[in-house]
């Protein structure tokens, strides 16, 4: 019993980090789309900083 509670508690963090994953791409590029902006042409003062794109 031990063993397959541990399978499905795997399970539930995996899927769990997936969900969280494509909500995260998905919000990133709703906003990104929200502002007119692609990742294509990001705003140079990005680039030339990198700091920004940090925490």
């Amino acid at each position: 019993m031990n063993a397959a509670h541990q399978e499905r508690q795997t399970l539930a963090i995996v899927i769990a980090l997936v969900v969280g994953l494509l909500a995260g791409l998905y919000l990133g590029t709703f906003y990104h789309r929200r502002l007119g902006t692609s990742r294509a042409d990001w705003p140079e003062e990005r680039v030339q900083n990198p700091r920004s794109l940090g925490p």
